[in-house]
């Protein structure tokens, strides 16, 4: 489909005042270079939306009105029709705001289709407005064709002759409610080179102003290669004096990648603005080619506007974005645009279909925040040394894993573990892990063993054959320790010491299933500790395990524990991996489940894994592992959430916490295939420290990381 969502703000030449640098080539490439929008990306509140009922809505453009009222100039064409209906029966449209985000209400029809004799006669689309010298202009693509249809989508013939009609054109006003006058010809038509690449059809305009009054103009472009769909598609532009032309074609297409000449298409969708000596667009990365994610907006600049490249920081938003509360998007964003006003960008606007089924599109504005207003939420990737000095906890003859702290009454630091025998293998914590207890002067180290604290008790009980992810807090004198418990069929306490337990042997997942959660209680760090005889997170409907669990008191008194389950599904892995937040009002609980798991991803039932939460500076945060590219494009990593309630959670706008490898300031350098089970030390209500397990890549055994928080 040949979407366009170009243009947006008049204020063109406006710069972001994000960087204040003199003119001059040098100073204004220094800028570029530093712009980095994808960090001002925000969740979208599902306010944010506009909906025209009874249509299709697609390709959004914004302006504000001298009565200071904004405007949105868009596509729209019945639902009735079909999504693919929008070459034979879109018109563009007018909504009007108070403000720049919506609500946007319908006002008009600003550009209907034309009489039979005109270019523009069946359908008006990809609205791109600007303005310049008190003159409002808007670009688009107009077609024309007789061709009788009756199924207007692609597997019928005769929709491509709609298709391979679109021009572009340029209607003016002198408001953005219009009445609009629009030119009896196109300002851009096709080349009459047979072998062009534009031979075919142009649509898809993207318009801006230079600081000499010259009009770049962006477009799609299609050559002809004998079948009715014709070739590649690229983009082209063109440059003119005049608003209304004529417009010199620059003779190659642009946004190529090295690698990508054998692709059908690169880029799609640009919106293309010129600020302090630079040309700066955005485009819809088709297959990659330049944030290494298909579906993303990319940030592409150039000094003279033919010769284009992406950005230092090219990635502006993911193929997937985020609403508030940390739901995913079930399709990606199309037609990007940008709003600026006072000199700084503060909404991007987006198309997307509102389900996979395309039974309605909606354009949507994405909020965007300043570098100084993102200054406002953790970072820590500065709070961590990028080299830190190596501390790590580890046992002879045993795997570490799962480690927090909390200091005692005795002034000294308790390390709670989980451990189990390295001849039995990595994946022998399911079925020989046990909660044990370490003892440091210091906080990070070194520490020492100390005693077992939750051993094997039998599987009479729940917790019976395996203790693991053990979480201390203390409260009111007395301490808390909350973990993962299972009993199993008791086969592995009859196999020798060098069998290793391993996900292929039913007998693994009989544990696995079993898992349960708990909490014992003590008065001092080093017991004795009163367990239960009943889970404390036992199953409910649907689901087949709980595990993990993670525990902090809100300011507001109550205890939050968070945690994950595996859903019911036939066979031994069982389903959906999801997280819950369950709050009581006591350490002990009963606890009561928020109304729905927390952080999700339309890319994986499984996105995230070993999270921990805290409250500090008026927020709450929690850390997760993302699987890979399931939240972000930085892979498998440690991810920063945060939330303004502790139930509902965004993506941080400095979302990476830690890829899974360090350098320490001895030099040692280590790969790792799991740095995970995050827990944080807070001191005077501050993280100060981070505590991590880690597992080489490649290598069986395991243990605990410590990483220094600093705020200076």
């Amino acid at each position: 489909m040949k979407k366009i969502f170009v243009t947006a703000s008049i204020f063109f030449c406006i710069s972001f005042l994000l960087l204040e640098t003199t003119t001059g080539i040098s100073q204004s490439k220094d800028w570029a270079d530093s712009l980095n929008i994808g960090a001002m990306v925000q969740p979208v509140p599902l306010t944010n939306k506009f909906i025209d009922p009874g249509y299709y809505v697609w390709c959004g453009s914004v302006a504000k009105g001298d009565n200071g009222k904004y405007y949105m100039l868009y596509s729209r064409w019945p639902l009735k029709d079909g999504f693919y209906s929008w070459p034979v029966t879109s018109e563009i449209a007018v909504a009007v705001s108070d403000r720049p985000a919506g609500p946007f209400k319908h006002q008009k029809v600003a550009l209907p289709a034309r009489g039979t004799q005109f270019w523009d006669s069946s359908a008006t689309h990809n609205p791109a407005v600007i303005k310049h010298n008190g003159k409002y202009y808007l670009y688009y693509m107009g077609t024309s064709s007789n061709a009788e249809i009756k199924q207007p989508v692609p597997a019928n013939g005769n929709w491509w002759h709609y298709r391979n009609s679109q021009r572009i054109g340029v209607a003016v006003a002198d408001d953005p409610a219009g009445e609009w006058k629009r030119l009896d010809h196109p300002v851009l038509s096709i080349s009459p080179d047979s072998t062009a690449y534009d031979a075919l059809m142009v649509s898809n305009p993207a318009a801006a102003f230079d600081d000499k009054g010259r009009v770049i103009l962006l477009y799609k472009q299609v050559c002809k290669n004998g079948k009715i769909n014709g070739g590649q598609v690229r983009f082209g532009v063109a440059f003119a004096d005049s608003p209304f032309g004529p417009f010199v074609k620059h003779d190659k297409p642009i946004f190529e990648a090295s690698d990508g000449a054998k692709e059908w298409m690169v880029a799609e969708d640009p919106f293309v603005w010129f600020q302090k000596g630079t040309y700066l667009a955005i485009v819809r990365d088709v297959v990659g080619k330049f944030t290494g994610d298909s579906g993303a907006f990319a940030l592409m600049v150039s000094k003279n506007g033919y010769n284009w490249q992406p950005a230092n920081h090219p990635k502006v938003i993911g193929s997937t974005f985020y609403w508030e509360g940390g739901v995913a998007s079930v399709s990606k964003l199309e037609r990007p645009c940008l709003y600026i006003e006072n000199g700084v960008p503060i909404y991007l606007y987006g198309a997307t279909r509102a389900d996979k089924n395309e039974s309605m599109s909606y354009n949507v504005a994405v909020p965007l925040k300043t570098m100084e207003e993102n200054a406002g939420s953790l970072d820590f990737t500065k709070l961590i040394p990028e080299n830190p000095k190596k501390h790590i906890f580890s046992m002879p003859g045993y795997n570490v894993w799962c480690n927090g702290v909390v200091k005692g009454d005795d002034g000294k630091y308790h390390m709670f573990f989980s451990r189990w025998p390295k001849s039995r293998g990595h994946e022998a914590w399911a079925t020989h892990s046990e909660v044990a207890h370490a003892v440091s002067d210091r906080l990070f180290g070194p520490y020492h063993f100390s005693d077992v604290c939750l051993p094997a008790r039998g599987n009479q009980y729940w917790d019976g054959e395996m203790t693991h992810n053990p979480h201390i807090i203390k409260n009111n004198n007395k301490y808390y320790l909350y973990y993962t418990g299972n009993k199993g069929s008791g086969y592995w306490k009859t196999t020798a010491d060098t069998v290793k337990p391993k996900m292929t042997n039913p007998e693994w997942w009989i544990n696995r299933n079993f898992q349960r959660i708990g909490v014992a209680v003590a008065e001092t760090p080093f017991g004795p500790w009163k367990r239960f005889d009943k889970p404390l997170i036992d199953i409910s409907l649907g689901r087949r395990t709980t595990g993990v669990p993670t525990v902090f008191k809100r300011p507001d008194g109550k205890f939050s524990l968070a945690y994950k389950s595996v859903m019911e599904k036939e066979g031994f892995k069982g389903g959906a991996v999801k997280h819950y937040i369950s709050l009581s009002d006591s350490a002990l609980g009963p606890f009561k489940d928020y109304d729905k798991p927390f952080i999700t991803s339309p890319k994986s039932d499984f996105p995230i894994d070993d999270h921990v939460e805290w409250f500090q500076d008026g927020k709450y945060y929690c850390i997760a592992k993302d699987h890979g590219d399931m939240i972000t494009e930085h892979g498998i990593s440690l991810l920063l959430f945060e939330s303004p309630n502790g139930l509902d959670w965004n993506l941080s706008p400095n979302s990476l916490v830690h890829k899974f490898s360090i350098t320490f300031k001895d030099g040692e350098h280590m790969d790792f295939d799991r740095f995970e089970m995050p827990k944080v030390y807070i001191e005077k209500g501050k993280v100060v420290a981070l505590f991590l397990a880690a597992k080489p890549k490649g290598k069986e055994n395991s243990f605990s990381v410590v990483l220094p928080v600093d705020y200076k």
